[in-house]
């Protein structure tokens, strides 16, 4: 299977790992994030995949690596964002994120982040609650005649969905002091 999620803060993937844990779950990550040494060895140890963002032979190799790791049984998880956005909105998704799924036949697990931006926050005491959301799965089946785009659009909108019970459920006086940074 492959974990698509929206995207708020650094830390998501290891929140995202520690949600599945006892499934040996690797990311895509930004080849950026490989240059840094320390980091490089975590990713590389935990079987993530370096996937550099211009088009370029290395970007080919990667998604050919993760279209064969997934057919071997490795679960991966990717930001379809392709960024951060350090608030409870989404970006547009890229839809090719999702060509990944569709080239591997791969289940797709869709995952609504909310409220992590505020958990590293400068200055930041107490507690602060981040929630984590595992929608249902949808089934290699149910959307191997959709195109990338239109997988895309009905992935991002179960998880804008989450991202607006959320936000009803929330009591308007923690929304304030999330915003004023007192939570």
């Amino acid at each position: 299977f492959i974990i698509y999620s929206n995207h708020i803060e650094y830390t998501d993937p290891f929140y995202i790992k520690t949600a599945f844990k006892g499934k040996p779950l690797a990311y895509i990550a930004k080849a950026e994030v490989f240059k840094i040494p320390v980091i490089k060895s975590v990713l590389f140890g935990s079987g993530c995949i370096a996937l550099s963002r211009g088009i370029d032979r290395r970007g080919l190799e990667a998604v050919h690596q993760s279209i064969h790791a997934v057919e071997n049984g490795q679960p991966l998880g990717i930001f379809p964002e392709g960024t951060r956005s350090y608030s409870n909105t989404m970006a547009d998704f890229k839809p090719g994120s999702f060509k990944l799924a569709l080239r591997a036949k791969a289940d797709i697990v869709p995952i609504c982040l909310y409220n992590m931006h505020g958990i590293f926050r400068k200055g930041r005491l107490g507690i602060h609650k981040g929630y984590l959301h595992i929608l249902p799965s949808l089934r290699y089946e149910e959307y191997k005649d959709l195109d990338s785009r239109a997988i895309s659009d009905l992935v991002k909108g179960r998880i804008q969905e989450q991202l607006d019970k959320f936000k009803a459920t929330i009591p308007d006086n923690d929304l304030r002091e999330v915003r004023e940074g007192r939570k």
